[in-house]
């Protein structure tokens, strides 16, 4: 029992913290990234807000519809 116990203990026991160790340390690399920038293109009589983050037909200053037609740069 005694040996047993040894090889557990001298063995398996640092793998299994060192495993845990490893899985708890990724949890401080996820981080929130807000690059949220706006931008339109004004093409003839249209006018279209977007976005890096994947918004189309957004327009972030009113939060609405941001495809106007007609509209242009005007």
């Amino acid at each position: 029992m005694s040996k047993r116990l040894t090889i557990l203990t001298f063995c398996i026991l640092p793998f299994v913290l060192l495993l845990f160790l490893a899985a708890r340390g990724n949890d401080d690399i996820r981080k929130v990234n807000v690059n949220d920038d706006y931008a339109y293109i004004a093409i003839n009589q249209c006018f279209m807000w977007v976005s890096n983050n994947g918004d189309g037909s957004h327009d972030p200053r009113t939060d609405g519809s941001g495809f106007y037609w007609p509209g242009g740069e005007n």
